[in-house]
Formats: structure tokens, C-alpha cells, sequence
């Protein structure tokens, strides 16, 4: 009879558990601004620089770029596998809130690690997988594309490019270590190709 209750119990806190999960992949705000194309305002009958030798250096060319901004993906927790049952996702105990102040949270301390402990033998913690409210560094990334087409001749033309990808240079962090055996607990040790370092690449290309 006690190990039926006991199973039983396992199962209702499992389900209560499941229903605060999110996806460890769900941001909850995504901002994409793109621009096609946007002459810049030098050179022949343009604003600025109509005349002279530095509007023909200066004018003609093309701006257009892509910025993106979004918040941090929930950070994964877990801890010791507990609970003894097989197919059960090892939650571990929640005991505060376990954001930091802006001024205090660094690489070496995304968050305070005093918040979760183990959960206690053959039991389940009370928090989720993934904490909603502990996210990852967030997203800023400006792509941007400065391009002329020089007329050689009637039917030839060199298009001159150069494309810049993370232009603001965002440091691309990964996600914070949410292993709570781990020795790298609450730090981020690592790096994420979803927003690489500043590149800049030169191009150009002949049409006739």
C-alpha cells in the first residue's frame, strides 16, 4: 500500500511539474527590422556632396541591412537522478528566485546557484525542467550590405560590395552551465554560432 501511494504521488507531481515546462527553445520576444535597400544621400542630385570630386567617391552607393533583437532562451536545470524512476526528467528543488540584479550577473555568475538544491531521495523537485523566468543572454545582431555599380561601358558593369555580418560586434555567449553536479554550475563557458563575431567581406562581380 505505501509504495502504490508512493507512485501515485510520483505521478501527480510529475504531471504537476510538466505543466510548467516551456520549451527550451521558446524566446519570448523576437524583433526582426529589414531594410532592402536605401540610397545613400551623396553625390549627384542627391542631398549632399552634388558637385565635386568627393560626391563622385561618395555617391551612388547603396546601404541595406537586417537587424535582429530577441530575449534569452529558458535556461535548462538539472540535478541528480533522485527520484529512482525510470523515464522521469530529474527535477531539482526550487528554493528562491534565482535571477540576479543586471549589475551583478556576469559569465562567471549568470545567476545564483544558491537557489536550487537536490531534490530528496525517490522524491521529485518542485521546479520545472526549464525555468521560464531564468533566461539566456539575449540576441542583437546587425547585418548590413554597402554596395555601387559602376557603368564601364554600355552594357558593362562592376558592382562593387562589402558585406559586414554582426556589424555591432554582440558578444555571441552560449547558455549558461544548468547542471547542478556540474563544477561550471550558473556559468557560461562557452560560445553560440547563432551570432558569430564581427565579419567583414569584401566581393565584387563584372556584368557585360
Amino acid at each position: 500500500m505505501t509504495v502504490a501511494r508512493s507512485v501515485l504521488q510520483f505521478q501527480l507531481v510529475q504531471s504537476f511539474v510538466l505543466l510548467l515546462l516551456v520549451l527550451d527553445v521558446f524566446a519570448n520576444h523576437i524583433f526582426v527590422a529589414t531594410d532592402g535597400g536605401h540610397d545613400l544621400p551623396f553625390g549627384s542630385g542627391r542631398r549632399y556632396l552634388r558637385r565635386g570630386i568627393t560626391g563622385r567617391i561618395v555617391g551612388g552607393w547603396q546601404l541595406s541591412g537586417v537587424l535582429t533583437l530577441g530575449t534569452g532562451i529558458p535556461v535548462v536545470i538539472t540535478g541528480p537522478s533522485n527520484s529512482r524512476l525510470p523515464g522521469v526528467s530529474e527535477t531539482v528543488h526550487w528554493l528562491h528566485n534565482p535571477n540576479l540584479p543586471d549589475r551583478q550577473r556576469t559569465l562567471n555568475h549568470w545567476f545564483d546557484t544558491t537557489a536550487f538544491t537536490p531534490a530528496a531521495l525517490y522524491t521529485l523537485g518542485n521546479g520545472s525542467r526549464t525555468e521560464p523566468n531564468l533566461t539566456t543572454p539575449g540576441l542583437s545582431n546587425l547585418n548590413a550590405k554597402l554596395g555601387r555599380t559602376f557603368a564601364i561601358r554600355e552594357r558593362m558593369r562592376l558592382q562593387i560590395r562589402c558585406d559586414f555580418f554582426n556589424l555591432i560586434n554582440s558578444p555571441p555567449c552560449g547558455s549558461p552551465n544548468g547542471s547542478l553536479t556540474s563544477v561550471n554550475f550558473g556559468q557560461i563557458t562557452s560560445l553560440t554560432t547563432a551570432s558569430p563575431g564581427r565579419i567583414v567581406q569584401l566581393g565584387d562581380r563584372l556584368s557585360f
